[in-house]
Parts: C-alpha cells; structure tokens; sequence
C-alpha cells in the first residue's frame, strides 16, 4: 500500500509542476545535501549548506539566463515537491519499521553475520 501511495503522489506532483531537466537537477542536488539531519557535525553541515546556497544561486541564474521573471513562486514550487519527497521518504521509514516489528520481513533480516561478512 505505502509504494501505491507513494507512486501516486509522485505522479500528482511531476504533473502539477513539470520541473525542467534543470530543476529536477536541482531538486536531486538539495534532497542530497540535506542540512536537516540532526546528528551532522557542525563541518558537514557547514558543507551542506554552501552547497545547498550554490544550488539555489544556480537555478535563480537559470531563471535569469533564460528570461522568467517573478520565479519566486516557481521556486516556492521545487521547494514543496522537496519536502513533499522528504516527507515520503520519512513515511516509507515509519512503515518498514511496522513491517519489521510485525516480523514480515524475518526471513531476510534474520541473519547471523559472521566478522568476516562485515567488511
């Protein structure tokens, strides 16, 4: 049910805001340099945010380059499919671990790693 979920969505989204091969760029490079995860250290997360501040420059240049003007709506766009997929991301996490609580995945998570497999 939660990929079914998932799937629609995905398609609601791409349709209502068709992202440009540069956005869809864009929004893969954010989602990668995510700075809200909690347990980054300060010089990771330093990274992750000049990254994150070079990708929007990039796309308001893309903007500029290519004549659109009031494109803060446009970006307002991009920023909600984002945390749209964020949020996804975080239900599918929530759901695999109702999954493996109620043991439907026991066969394939029950092994025994011995060290030399954990390499």
């Amino acid at each position: 049910e939660f990929l079914d979920r998932s799937n629609k969505g995905d398609r609601r989204y791409f349709k209502r805001v068709k992202p440009t091969d540069y956005e869809f760029l864009a929004l893969l490079g954010l989602a990668l340099w995510n700075d809200e995860i909690s347990n980054l250290n300060e010089t990771l997360l330093q990274i992750s945010m000049r990254n994150r501040a070079m990708i929007v420059r990039e796309v308001h240049s893309y903007y500029s380059q290519q004549g659109i003007l009031g494109y803060a709506g446009r970006i307002g766009q991009i920023y909600c499919v984002l945390v749209y997929y964020q949020n996804n991301g975080l239900e599918i996490a929530e759901d695999f671990q109702m999954f493996l609580l109620q043991g439907v995945f026991k066969e394939q998570f029950d092994l025994k790693c011995e060290p030399e497999c954990a390499i």
